[in-house]
């Protein structure tokens, strides 16, 4: 199975088929898994580890899962004991299942690429992004984000402390978009180092307000407000314009403070 591929054939497949947020976010979760074992024709997963990536409750969990089944996107078997159930997933491409399931026979004879060689965006990724801006992201949206991880060497966990950010201030996905090339050209990779960033950002702001060199703003800016020393980057820029100088400061100080 390809990561990739079973997204985009998912995301085509919901265009014309019917399927709860919470069976939508439970199969972003079992193919997660389903990666993480090696792409195994059937895996066992806890109820409760479900409930901690989805965030679902057990009874929202088995509901879910059911309506999945229904709709032929995955298979499932119940276990007595309090054992986790079996789960299977219905590939979109099931001719190139069965080459993987041929190939997998002499797997450890050969030897297998790094995991990080295709890392695709996780489903907490792309459950963070439904939550910060209430929709579900678009196949470029999903490319863009698994770039900042697979070409910039970013953590899951910044692009997820930035997404939070922005949906705490109550931004738009361009806002977030600009904060991550920021954060790459200052080739910032982990949470900790965009709070360490920030706060040294905050340190000179004050320093400065207290020697009174505090730079006037310009008025009327028609322009992108992203300073200049953002510098070329290989993600587009996206420009924002206003004749209001106060939002426009405003906004400029936040993408400071968002390092």
């Amino acid at each position: 199975m390809n990561y990739i591929k079973e997204l985009n054939a998912f995301y085509d497949w919901l265009e014309t088929n019917e399927l709860s947020p919470s069976a939508i976010n439970l199969w972003y979760a079992l193919l997660h898994i389903n990666n993480k074992a090696g792409w195994c024709h059937s895996f066992c997963v806890a109820e409760s580890v479900l409930h901690v990536k989805t965030g679902l409750s057990d009874r929202t969990i088995r509901k879910a899962r059911a309506e999945l089944k229904e709709k032929n996107r995955i298979d499932f078997c119940s276990r007595k004991g309090g054992r986790a159930p079996v789960y299977t997933i219905t590939s979109f491409f099931p001719a190139e299942k069965s080459i993987a399931a041929r190939a997998g026979e002499n797997a450890a004879a050969k030897p297998q690429p790094p995991a990080s060689a295709a890392l695709p965006p996780l489903p907490n990724l792309v459950q963070s992004f439904a939550a910060n801006f209430h929709y579900q992201p678009s196949t470029n949206q999903i490319q863009l984000l698994s770039s900042y991880i697979d070409q910039d060497g970013m953590d899951e966990e910044l692009v997820i402390w930035a997404m939070n950010d922005t949906g705490q201030r109550g931004k738009h996905f361009e806002y977030f978009r600009t904060m991550l090339n920021r954060l790459s050209v200052k080739r910032i990779h982990t949470v900790k180092e965009a709070i360490s960033a920030r706060e040294e950002y905050k340190k000179r702001i004050e320093q400065s307000r207290n020697k009174g060199n505090v730079r006037p703003f310009r008025k009327n800016m028609s322009a992108s407000p992203v300073p200049e020393w953002v510098g070329d980057h290989q993600h587009s820029m996206t420009s924002f314009s206003s004749s209001n100088e106060g939002e426009n400061k405003q906004w400029l100080d936040e993408i400071l403070e968002g390092l």
